[in-house]
């Protein structure tokens, strides 16, 4: 889980660098003339509500990722770990009673 955390905040990060670049661009835009504030702003927030789009399409797609390469290496998930902690206590009391 310590690997999708630092996916998760490395791609928080990038995004974030993004949308510095992008204010950047359209503020230079803007004070050139070239744009209205007001497009300047609606550039921006269309942008931003993209990429709203495509983090939670992202993290979709990398958790189901995470979950391939936990199955093919054969680790078990929190659940399943309990399940397996249940039937091993019950095995436990039937042994021992």
């Amino acid at each position: 889980m310590e690997l999708f955390r630092q996916i998760f905040l490395a791609g928080l990060g990038a995004l974030g660098q993004a949308q510095q670049t992008l204010k950047a661009t359209v503020d230079k835009l803007v004070e050139r003339g070239e744009i209205t504030q007001q497009q300047g702003k609606q550039v921006i927030e269309e942008w931003l509500s993209r990429e709203r789009g495509d983090q939670g399409e992202t993290m979709t797609k990398v958790g189901e990722e995470l979950s391939k390469v936990m199955n093919r290496l054969r680790i078990v998930g929190r659940e399943e770990f309990e399940t397996l902690v249940e039937r091993v206590e019950e095995l436990e009391r039937r042994t021992e009673g």
